[in-house]
């Protein structure tokens, strides 16, 4: 026993424990419980179990492998019970366990050795068992048939003790799965006995009432019993008698009594007679009832070999007299077999012995059939096997005139005229009914030229015996070598599998199929008299010589292969190429079918088709087959990553690519291509060769409603691509954004880099940014795969000169790039892409370096410039003049310079000068000045373009012009003013906090604290 984990909980005079995922197991028993409650109080314990699953394995249980099991005597089981029972009782009561409360629980029951249907489930079990000196059980579960209830108790009483079982609710499908049982047959059975002190049994009565119920008996109509009412109570002797009995279906009634009786030892048969007088019996199909005086029965049940033998069955009717001696065994299926038996021989004996009068076409169809064996058992007049009682229709073959022969056969080789293969080894069943023969084949095998299938299960039957030449047809199971099903092809001369040009000796794998002829019994048969069918499934199959042209390895795949057509669906991987496979072809007519495919980032890797990070994350490709050399396809980008210099996509948004294929692997166009989804349209053609991209030309693109443009694209000689971009119209935000982000720090995710691309772009008008539209762009850029090495950017915001812009990145010392970029207007172009909004003017100049780790370092210098409703400028200005106006004298304590300031206004400024280092998305300022006549500062710190926020500190300096010139006094300026940068009067500030909002913080004090002593003051 395991338990996963325990809790205990003390309380008022109780202690709660608590067990999680209790397994059990044990021989031929486990259980799994999640969770066990016991609640330990002064007088005793109360145990709750919860929802255990209860697997059950009768066969170990019993201990008796296949044999059936053995009957105890009635009297010492009953006496077995009680004393079982009150040990029980006693020992729960010595250990202080009150009850047991089981409850949504389920029990399986699962036979080993036995077929699935052999199985049974209970579910929601629930029961509450009460020790003490009078224990029990009460029982309720879900069976097949609705809810079972159970009792089973034991009470003390001056005689000595009495113990009484009940069960309601069950069915025989709760016991065994019986195909002959359709539905119904309710069974509540009572049993009460009475022991003695000594716990000898005293007395003993059982009543058992069955309900409605419907038999089937292979294609019979159905069979209804109405009621039956079974009594009985045991002797002192230990004999079981049957007080009374009836059993009613419509006007049938039939009443037994009798008695059956224990054998001598455990594993001795039991005997039985039984009887039953004025029984009437009413048949379906007649108008009037005919009525049975007596039946006698007497025989032997044999439990421990599970037989059952009637040795006299005699029925006396009003003008006649049955006698009948029966076997029923269901040892191994059940069997049901009288009169005559012949027992195990030669199946060459009962050739021999066989006279030519007796039966002739019978006769001839076993000496063409079966050639050789040994014969386990013949029962003749009647002998119904498995088939006929399963209550299979399908396999009923039971005709009027009865049961002829029935043989059960080993070791034998069944063929048929004109067959050139035959069954080997065979074991199972032969039978003839009037003028059909029919065999069953439990197992054997059948190959040709040293190539063996193993035959699962077969039938072979003949419908007339006395047509000339017989037609036969043949159902089998079979499993083994690829190799045995070509083999066997090559013997029987199949033209549709000799069209595929292979030997046993080319292919590999396994099979296993379902066969199906149809052929007449001749030596000389015309091939289209045969029909076949064979709906197989190989695994791991291949050839090591090409089929259709194609080399098929670690093949998986369900196929049908017949007279007309092939058709084959699953995986395969074919010419190197891993495929989902749906083809069909008509052995006269058209191909057709489709493959389908996933090209994830390693396959496309190994086939010599790096994508890089321009595309990441597995394409859904479906190929079919068309009426020519075109294939159509269809490419589903939906689960993949696109990130393109001027398109991305997301995993997860639809993305959809169709066309037609013409050409092989090396060198395949693709022509008709239509690219549709995530906002993006793509129409034209493109070839790869060598597994990779050789051209591409779309004379539609747009990356966005409205776009209107074409692209060209050729592969290099480096393995790179030139894309060459005309465009009218063109959303370009997502190239912006990339040839911004090209000084960032290249991804080292262990993944490759995506390929050189060199771009040559044109465009009349070009969307930017969901503001800005810049006319007459000129692009011609490089990147090497890793990052950007080469740009040359010019254009005009708007369409105006004022809004002119240019870019250069060019090669610079040690593998670093020199940045250069000039705006006309820069105030313009900030506000073009949402940077910046309150700047007007603004001739600037950036000259910047980006090293080879992707840190760019530089100064942008920014000429008449104005600042127009910036808050942050206001906002100093405004507290300026607050704190001024706070002072308790009410004097302002603030320099005139201050308390003049107003804020709101367009502000020009002369220069603007910032020296920064960007190092991925922290862009530090080492020192930034702010110059203009009316007032200037500075300002230090960081900016997070990731998180968007900023860490600023600066002094603000008014009247810049004049109160400058005390800086740049010699000697005298660093203390007057700070340095030549500073001003004699200044009030330091710090702006910190997201970038649409920053919190300002100001610091009066430092108004009046000249030059060097400011510095006090400042934030840090």
């Amino acid at each position: 026993m395991e338990v996963g984990g325990v809790t205990v909980r003390l309380g008022a005079g109780v202690v709660h424990l608590a067990l999680r995922d209790v397994r059990l197991r044990a021989t031929g028993l486990s259980a799994s419980v999640p969770h066990v409650r016991v609640r330990q109080g002064l007088f005793g314990r109360e145990l709750e179990v919860e929802e255990p699953l209860v697997r059950v394995d009768p066969v170990v249980l019993a201990g008796s492998g296949d044999r059936g099991a053995a009957a105890p005597n009635p009297a010492r089981a009953l006496e077995a019970l009680d004393a079982a029972l009150a040990q029980a009782g006693a020992v729960l009561d010595q250990r202080g366990v009150r009850s047991v409360e089981l409850g949504g629980g389920r029990l399986e029951v699962v036979p080993s050795g036995r077929p699935i249907t052999a199985s049974r489930v209970f579910r929601d079990v629930r029961a509450r068992i009460v020790g003490g000196a009078d224990p029990a059980l009460a029982l309720s579960l879900l069976g097949a048939a609705g809810t079972v209830e159970a009792s089973l108790s034991r009470a003390a009483t001056e005689e000595g003790s009495r113990v009484r079982i009940a069960v309601s609710g069950l069915v025989p499908h709760d016991l065994a799965h019986l195909r002959i049982v359709d539905s119904g047959f309710p069974l509540d059975a009572e049993l009460e006995a009475g022991f003695l002190p000594g716990g000898e049994v005293d007395e003993a009565s059982a009543l058992v009432r069955i309900g409605k119920g419907v038999m089937v008996f292979g294609v019979d109509p159905p069979l209804t019993l109405d009621a039956g009412r079974i009594a009985l109570s045991l002797a002192p002797s230990g004999t079981i008698l049957l007080d009374e009995a009836e059993f009613v279906a419509g006007g049938t009634r039939v009443p037994w009594t009798g008695a059956l009786s224990p054998g001598a030892g455990p594993d001795a048969p039991w005997t039985f007679t039984l009887a039953s007088y004025g029984a009437l019996f009413e048949a379906p199909d007649l108008d009037e009832p005919s009525a049975v005086v007596d039946i006698g029965l007497a025989g032997r049940i044999d439990l421990a070999r599970s037989h059952l033998h009637v040795d006299r069955l005699a029925i006396e009717m009003d003008d006649g007299r049955a006698d009948a001696v029966l076997m029923f065994d269901w040892s191994d299926g059940p069997r049901l077999s009288g009169s005559a038996r012949l027992g195990p021989s030669v199946i060459g004996t009962l050739r021999a012995v066989w006279p030519p009068l007796v039966a002739y076409g019978p006769r001839m169809a076993v000496l063409e059939t079966v050639l050789g064996g040994f014969v386990e058992e013949v029962t003749v007049d009647l002998a119904l096997t498995p088939l006929e009682l399963d209550g299979d229709p399908a396999t009923h073959d039971m005709i009027d005139g009865g049961l002829t022969l029935d043989a059960a056969m080993r070791e034998a080789t069944l063929t048929g005229a004109g067959l050139p293969i035959a069954v080997r080894r065979a074991h199972g069943a032969v039978a003839i009914r009037d003028k059909v023969l029919s065999a069953r084949i439990d197992g054997g095998v059948i190959g040709a030229d040293g190539h063996d299938l193993t035959l699962v299960g077969a039938t072979f039957e003949i419908a007339d015996l006395q047509t000339r030449p017989a037609v036969a047809t043949i159902r089998a199971t079979v499993e083994g070598p690829l190799a045995a099903v070509v083999a066997i092809a090559e013997r029987v001369e199949l033209p549709q599998l000799e069209a595929f040009e292979v030997t046993p000796g080319d292919v590999t794998g396994t099979v296993r199929a379902e066969l199906w002829i149809e052929t007449p019994l001749s030596d000389s048969v015309p091939r289209e008299r045969r029909r076949w069918s064979i709906d197989g499934r190989l695994t791991d199959a291949g050839a090591g010589v090409p089929i259709n042209g194609r080399m098929v390895e670690r093949a998986n795949l369900e196929v049908l292969l017949n007279s007309r057509r092939i058709a084959a669906r699953g995986r395969a991987v074919i010419d190197g190429l891993s495929l989902d496979v749906n083809y069909s072809e008509l052995f006269e007519g058209e191909r057709s079918g489709a493959a389908r495919f996933v090209l994830t980032d390693g396959e496309r890797r190994q086939r010599g088709f790096d994508t890089g990070r321009m595309l990441r994350g597995p394409v859904v490709v479906t190929v079919e087959e068309g009426g020519d050399a075109r294939r159509s396809f269809i490419a589903d980008f939906t689960e993949a990553e696109v990130a393109l210099p001027v398109f991305e996509k997301a995993a997860g948004r639809a993305l959809l690519a169709e066309g037609a294929i013409v050409g092989d692997e090396a060198a395949m166009q693709l022509e008709g291509v239509r690219l549709e989804g995530a906002g993006a349209e793509l129409e034209g053609a493109l070839e790869v060769a060598d597994g990779a991209l050789a051209w591409a030309a779309f004379d539609t693109v747009a990356f966005s409603p409205g776009d209107s443009a074409r692209l060209n694209v050729e592969r290099t000689e480096s393995g790179g691509y030139r894309l060459d971009l005309d465009a009218e119209r063109l959303d370009a935000r997502r190239l912006a954004r990339s040839l911004v982000e090209g000084g960032r720090e290249p991804r080292r995710d262990g993944g490759a880099v995506m390929p050189s691309l060199a771009l040559v772009a044109r465009a009349a008008q070009l969307r930017l940014s969901d503001d800005a539209v810049a006319g007459d762009v000129m692009v011609d850029a490089f990147h090497d795969g890793a990052r950007l090495q080469r740009l040359s950017l010019s254009g005009r915001l708007d369409g105006v000169a004022e809004g002119s812009f240019a870019a250069r990145v060019a090669p610079g010392a040690n593998g670093s790039r020199d940045v250069f970029a000039e705006v006309r207007e820069l105030g313009r172009l900030l506000a073009a892409f949402d940077i910046y909004e309150r700047m007007e003017g603004g001739r600037t100049t950036m000259e910047a370096r980006l090293d080879q780790d992707g840190v760019l370092t530089g100064r942008v210098l920014v000429r008449d410039l104005a600042l127009a409703n910036e808050r942050s400028l206001d906002a100093v200005i405004a507290r300026a003049r607050s704190v001024g106006r706070g002072a308790d004298d009410g004097r302002n304590p603030l320099p005139l310079a201050f308390q003049g300031a107003d804020g709101g206004l367009a502000i020009p400024f002369e220069r603007l000068q910032i020296d920064f280092e960007k190092r991925g998305d922290i862009v530090r300022i080492s020192e930034a000045i702010l110059r203009g006549s009316v007032m200037g500062g500075t300002v230090e710190g960081t900016v997070d373009l990731a998180a968007r926020t900023v860490s600023l500190n600066g002094t603000f300096i008014p009247a810049y012009g004049v109160n400058n010139l005390f800086g740049r006094l010699p000697l005298f300026g660093e203390i007057l003013g700070g340095g030549e940068k500073g001003g004699l009067i200044g009030v330091t500030f710090r702006l910190a906090g997201p970038i649409d909002d920053p919190q300002l913080l100001l610091n009066p004090i430092s108004a009046i604290a000249p030059g060097i002593f400011r510095r006090i003051f400042e934030f840090r």
